[in-house]
C-alpha cells in the first residue's frame, strides 16, 4: 500500500511542478497533435481546445483551493492528451502486439481512464448490458495501490470528489509524464 501524502505534496513531486519538464511534455503533445492532423488530414497547426500547461496550471490552482474534484477532472484531462495526442484521437487502449507501448498503457492509463471515465460519466452507475459502471472500474485499478481507499469507495461513491482520489491521480499521472518524457526507460 502507498502511503498518503497531500495532493499539494504529491504535485510538488511531480514533473508537473517542474516548469522545464512541464514545457517540454507540452511541446511534445502539441508536435503529436501537429503530426497526427497533418498526416490524417493533410493541413497544418491543429487548434486544440487544451494545452499541458493551461491542465497543469488548472490542478495547480485547484489544489491552491482545495477544489478537489477540478484538480481531479484537470487530472484525467492531462492524461488523455498526453496519451491521445499522438494519433489525434480518442483516449482507448493500444493494439496488444505493441508489447511496450501495451506495458505502458496497462500500468500509468489504464487506471488513468478509469478515472477519466469516472468524472465524464457520473450516471452510468449500474451494468447495462455487458458495461461495467466506471465507478467499479475506478474502484479496482485503485485496490492494486490502495486496498483501504478502495474499501471506502466500494460503498461511498462520493469519495471520487476527495483529495485522496486527487493525489492518487496525481501519482499515476506523473508516472505517465515521465514515461512520455523517457524519465523511466
Amino acid at each position: 500500500m502507498i502511503q498518503f501524502r497531500e495532493p499539494r505534496e504529491e504535485f510538488a513531486r511531480s514533473w508537473m511542478a517542474r516548469q522545464p519538464e512541464r514545457k517540454r511534455i507540452d511541446e511534445v503533445v502539441r508536435g503529436e497533435l501537429e503530426a497526427a492532423v497533418l498526416r490524417e488530414e493533410k493541413r497544418e497547426r491543429p487548434h486544440a481546445a487544451q494545452s499541458v500547461e493551461v491542465l497543469v496550471d488548472d490542478m495547480d490552482r485547484a489544489i491552491h483551493y482545495r477544489r478537489w474534484f477540478a484538480g481531479t477532472v484537470s487530472v484525467a484531462l492531462t492524461a488523455e492528451l498526453l496519451w491521445a495526442a499522438r494519433s489525434g484521437g480518442i483516449y482507448k487502449p493500444p493494439v496488444k502486439a505493441d508489447r511496450s507501448t501495451w506495458a505502458d498503457w496497462r500500468y500509468h492509463h489504464e487506471p488513468l481512464l478509469a478515472l477519466r471515465n469516472a468524472c465524464f460519466h457520473p450516471a452510468h452507475v449500474c451494468h447495462v448490458g455487458q458495461a461495467i459502471p466506471p465507478m467499479l472500474r475506478l474502484i479496482e485499478q485503485i485496490r492494486t495501490d490502495d486496498r483501504d481507499l478502495a474499501g471506502q469507495m466500494h460503498g461511498v461513491w462520493p469519495l471520487l470528489r476527495g483529495q485522496h482520489v486527487l493525489a492518487w491521480g496525481i501519482r499515476k499521472l506523473d508516472g505517465a509524464g515521465r514515461m512520455k518524457l523517457g524519465l523511466l526507460r
